[in-house]
């Protein structure tokens, strides 16, 4: 039996092959000896033949996990020559899974693996379907949480559940017993990345190629995830021109206008302050151009992968 998990959601194709494992365990191998995971990225042809063909032990079935093959394995043959071996019969006791991650579409292995009966592809959810995880996810966790909440978190966090489990995990121990509401998202989500997102673009503003670089490479030293900064970045783009669309609309807003501007375009007042001075300092042509950019780095992150450090320096070229 061969088993395809593969897509851009790795959070929900891990968890189906911790689901699979688990029940591997504990219904045919309590001992785990015939649970058997490889490395892709390094594995040999050799190595790959031995896993499946060698005989269980002391259970009916073994189960053999191969992650990431084609995704990171740079050996010029090893997919057509696994694609090859794939095609004899493996008989009954062995169950295949492949695990992959941002597998290559062209690809021969993932075309003889699509055809395979136990196919299961995971990409991202769209923002509804997050909203819908969310809520249940914490319901899972014994929580609760208050709509208007959930609407402030998947649209600060988009659509990588890894970062929203992360980021739910903090929240239901911030509101302990109580129901999460939209304070507890902006106290401990919104804010983290809120000072550093406004002095990146604060960098870009002042044409300061140079802070703007470090802001963003002490981003990705510290292990910030590169969709987490997109969406806070893609989000933040957006006020900018709602702003100026306003503003080109309505002429410039002065300080005893905030509130009721704020309400009109359903921001706080305290960005809406913070955000009109980096409004003013790029031409509408200039934020769409860069907010076009964004969303073009979004989608290539989200289906082709690549290296987003590289996305973010041309970027950050093109700007400053």
């Amino acid at each position: 039996m061969i088993i395809v998990l593969y897509g851009t959601d790795t959070y929900r194709s891990s968890q189906k092959l911790k689901g699979l494992k688990e029940k591997f365990v504990r219904e045919v191998d309590p001992s785990g000896l015939n649970l058997i995971e490889l490395d892709g990225e390094n594995i040999t042809v050799d190595a790959f033949h031995s896993a499946v063909s060698s005989v269980s032990f002391l259970a009916r079935k073994r189960m053999v996990i191969v992650t990431d093959l084609i995704t990171k394995n740079k050996a010029q043959t090893i997919s057509k020559d696994i694609a090859e071996a794939l095609s004899d019969d493996l008989g009954d006791d062995t169950i295949i899974i492949f695990w992959e991650s941002k597998p290559n579409g062209n690809n021969s292995l993932l075309k003889f693996l699509k055809k395979q009966k136990f196919v299961y592809e995971f990409s991202f959810l769209d923002q509804r379907d997050v909203q819908h995880w969310i809520v249940q996810r914490i319901k899972e966790l014994g929580g609760s949480i208050e709509t208007s909440a959930v609407l402030m978190l998947s649209e600060y966090l988009g659509s990588d559940l890894h970062i929203v489990e992360n980021e739910i995990q903090k929240l239901i121990a911030y509101a302990r017993h109580r129901s999460i509401g939209p304070h507890d998202v902006e106290q401990m989500v919104h804010s983290q990345f809120d000072n550093i997102v406004f002095h990146f673009i604060d960098a870009l503003c002042a044409r300061d190629a140079r802070r703007a670089y470090r802001l963003l490479n002490d981003q990705f030293s510290s292990g910030a995830h590169e969709l987490y900064l997109l969406t806070m970045l893609i989000r933040q783009f957006r006020i900018l021109l709602m702003l100026k669309d306003f503003q080109d609309a309505h002429g410039m807003v002065n300080h005893g206008e905030l509130s009721s501007v704020a309400k009109k375009l359903s921001l706080h007042p305290y960005v809406v302050k913070k955000s009109l001075g980096q409004s003013a300092k790029f031409d509408i042509a200039e934020l769409k151009r860069i907010y076009f950019q964004l969303m073009k780095i979004d989608e290539a992150l989200k289906t082709s992968g690549g290296n987003s450090r590289v996305h973010f320096d041309l970027l950050l070229a093109k700007i400053v």
